[in-house]
């Protein structure tokens, strides 16, 4: 699944339907984003 996170800028990031479900996330839900600097991608 393909899930944006608005911060001032969008950030784009793909997880499993199953971890979806299993985080209950919501439109609109507080969230904390981390990720490694290594796996990033910039288009």
């Amino acid at each position: 699944m393909r899930i944006e996170v608005d911060v001032g800028i969008s950030f784009a990031v793909v997880i499993t339907k199953r971890s979806f479900e299993d985080l209950a996330l919501r439109d609109g839900m507080l969230v904390y984003i981390t990720f490694k600097a290594s796996a990033v991608h910039v288009f």
